[in-house]
């Protein structure tokens, strides 16, 4: 500007804290947070014994242009199945969420289920809602600075 003043152009940061919720769906949320991570996780270091090929539950080929997905083989000129399948799996997911609203994003989303584990180590690390609302109205120092960087201990409640 003309007077050697700059002007304010982002707004200040203002902190979000998630209160955590209890009930019969957050119990079903957590359910499926468990088995989708069991799934994803677990799935790489499943064996299955197979006639040809390696020895794994899943396993890509990709030199040799085969995916292996349990017992089937899927080779590379099998494009026009696996678009099909997409296709129908996205009808799917279309469907269902306008019938259901926000089923597939509020249960079975993986940046949904990212953000529910790092709200629950923040929660463990930091302490309850009105925990962390205290913790980041006091001044930066000693204190503060190793209860938000601490490592995680089981809480004795």
């Amino acid at each position: 500007m003309a007077d050697g003043t700059s002007p304010d152009l982002y707004q200040a940061r203002i902190p979000i804290y998630p209160r955590s919720v209890k009930g019969r769906f957050r119990t079903l949320k957590w359910g499926i947070l468990g088995l989708a991570y069991g799934v994803y996780f677990l799935i790489p270091w499943l064996r299955w014994e197979r006639a040809v090929g390696i020895p794994q539950a899943v396993a890509f080929d990709i030199e040799g242009r085969r995916f292996y997905l349990f017992d089937l083989v899927v080779h590379a000129q099998d494009i026009f199945w696996r678009s099909g399948l997409r296709v129908i799996a996205a009808l799917l997911l279309f469907f269902v969420t306008g019938i259901a609203g926000c089923v597939f994003c509020g249960y079975f989303c993986f940046q949904t289920l990212w953000t529910d584990v790092y709200i629950l180590i923040e929660r463990l690390v930091q302490g309850e809602r009105v925990a962390r609302i205290r913790l980041g109205k006091q001044p930066w120092n000693v204190l503060p600075a190793r209860r938000r960087s601490r490592p995680m201990r089981p809480r004795c409640s």
